[in-house]
């Protein structure tokens, strides 16, 4: 009456779903927090870079320090001159918005 069947029988059908299950609970929240981290480190070398070519500019340059706003890949970056200070001059600071909407600020003196 019962022939052999090739077939998964029920239990291990929902076992090996249930095993599928706990893995997809654990790595897909770590893999979404990967990719946050990793978007938050792209703007912050945006940001970088940002202030590396403001600084750049004005090396041994009298140019003028003005404010300005930059946005690249719909991030928006606010580049503000300061006073220093740690030291007599001046100071430039880029200023951006997290994953976490938090400011953050970069800053450096200009030498």
């Amino acid at each position: 009456m019962f022939q052999k069947s090739d077939g998964f029988f029920l239990v291990e059908q929902l076992l090996s779903l249930s095993v599928l299950l706990v893995i997809c609970l654990f790595f897909v929240p770590k893999w979404m927090s990967l990719n946050e981290q990793a978007e938050e480190l792209q703007k912050e070398k945006q940001a970088m870079s940002i202030l590396f070519d403001e600084l750049n500019s004005h090396i041994g340059n009298k140019a003028t320090f003005a404010n300005q706003t930059i946005v690249l890949n719909g991030q928006k970056y606010e580049v503000v001159w300061e006073e220093s200070s740690i030291s007599s001059g001046k100071e430039v600071c880029v200023q951006f918005e997290a994953n976490d909407k938090d400011k953050n600020t970069i800053c450096e003196p200009l030498e």
